[in-house]
């Protein structure tokens, strides 16, 4: 990394302050949003961006298309026993359905404006893969 000076800092998202006056053009995240505590996660990421930054972040939910393969339903049942099954009240959304952050994003009161892209994508696997 010689010809990319950076500082690695370890620790959480929620336990990172910026230093003095350090401020970021763009806090990004990507499939790792949802694990930061929701009670705090756009508030941070507010305080890391200077003014005019972007916030950017973004998810890969499965989806359910009618008739579609039953095996993540049929797996249902060894996620459990390992402790990471899907919550009683869990949703599984049709294509073109997945949750919209915008009312969360909105209700924090930190952004201004907000833009939302949704993308459905599908790959296939066969038994070798």
């Amino acid at each position: 990394m010689a010809d990319f000076p950076v500082d690695v800092l370890e620790g959480t998202f929620e336990d990172w302050r910026p230093r003095g006056d350090d401020r970021f053009g763009l806090v990004f995240a990507a499939t790792a949003w949802h694990w930061i505590d929701p009670a705090q996660r756009y508030v941070r990421a507010w305080e890391a961006l200077r003014p005019g930054g972007y916030l950017a972040f973004w998810s890969a939910e499965h989806v359910f298309p009618e008739g579609g393969d039953p095996i993540f339903g049929d797996l249902q049942d060894v996620y459990d026993e390992i402790g990471a099954g899907m919550p009683a009240d869990a949703i599984q959304p049709r294509p073109g359905e997945p949750r919209s952050h915008e009312d969360e994003i909105g209700a924090s009161g930190l952004f201004d404006s907000v833009h939302v892209w949704h993308f459905d994508w599908e790959r296939r696997y066969d038994a070798d893969q």
